[in-house]
C-alpha cells in the first residue's frame, strides 16, 4: 500500500473514531490499518473487539481468521474459534472456504 493511501486510511481511522470509537466498523478500519502496518498484535486487538461487539458479523471473523499466523499463542486462537463461532457461515470464514 501506498504512503498516501495509509494517510488516507489513517484520517479515515482517527474520524471514525471520534465519530462512534466503539462501532463495529471502527474496530474493522483500525484492525485493517495497523495490519497494513504490519501491527498485527494490535490488529487482532480490534479484530477480536469487532466480534465481541457483533458476534454475527461473518466479516469480522474473516479477518480475525486472516491473523491466524500472527497469532503468538495459537492455543488462544485455538480456544477463541470454538467458543464463538457456531453457524457454518462463520466457520467457513475462519477456513476460508
Amino acid at each position: 500500500m501506498s504512503d498516501e493511501l495509509q494517510v488516507a486510511l489513517s484520517a479515515l481511522c482517527h474520524e471514525m473514531q471520534e465519530m462512534s470509537r466503539n462501532s463495529v466498523e471502527t474496530c474493522l478500519a483500525l484492525g485493517n490499518c495497523f495490519s497494513q502496518q504490519r501491527e498485527h498484535d494490535t490488529a487482532i486487538k480490534f479484530f477480536k473487539r469487532a466480534v465481541q461487539l457483533h458476534d454475527k458479523c461473518a466479516y469480522a471473523f474473516t479477518l480475525l481468521g486472516t491473523m491466524h499466523p500472527f497469532f503468538k499463542n495459537k492455543l488462544n486462537f485455538n480456544k477463541f474459534l470454538p467458543l464463538k463461532v457456531t453457524s457454518t457461515c462463520r466457520r467457513r470464514s475462519w477456513s476460508g472456504g
